[in-house]
């Protein structure tokens, strides 16, 4: 498969992939750029392995943390539940809340753990397919998900719980 092959299949799943790890849509429109660039000179290689978009979402996933490395000096997250806005009445403006507030939750976590619960959540890949791509244990995939999700939960209002039921799901 050629590299316009590729990115026909896979550029809209990728680009999914780098807005939930960069945070913003213009950080991500960088990111995937950067990281489909540095990929484009190697796909020769590339190419012939037996997972490619598993090579290319960890190249998204490296090239994240470091640009992460310079962004994190630059700004500031909040630090606690206390800093995120008050619970607003029932109606789309929860959504976007909701929406914001997890997003600036993941953007707190490792980037191993954001990438793999972004594969299991968003993704909807299974725990072997997350080891694959992390290149790690199917048993170290599940419980670098299941702390993620409990750092998620601390951070995140307890109003907000029964809108964030998340399971543990074996597949």
């Amino acid at each position: 498969m050629d590299f316009e092959e590729f990115l026909d299949r896979h550029l809209d799943g990728l680009a999914r992939y780098a807005r939930l790890l960069a945070g913003s849509r213009e950080d991500a429109e960088d990111l995937l750029a950067d990281t489909l660039t540095a990929v484009y000179r190697r796909w020769a290689t590339v190419s012939h392995l037996d997972f490619p978009l598993a090579y290319v979402r960890t190249a998204l996933r490296h090239c994240a943390t470091r640009q992460r490395r310079g962004w994190s000096a630059r700004n500031v997250l909040p630090r606690s539940p206390d800093d995120l806005p008050e619970r607003a009445q029932a109606d789309a403006a929860d959504v976007v809340v909701l929406a914001h507030a997890l997003d600036q939750a993941l953007q707190r976590l490792r980037s191993r753990e954001r990438a793999a619960v972004i594969m299991r959540y968003y993704l909807d890949l299974t725990y072997k397919q997350i080891s694959d791509d992390l290149r790690v244990g199917e048993a170290t995939a599940r419980s670098v998900v299941a702390r993620a999700l409990k750092k998620l939960r601390q951070q995140l209002p307890d109003t907000w719980g029964e809108e964030l039921q998340w399971t543990t799901k074996t597949r």
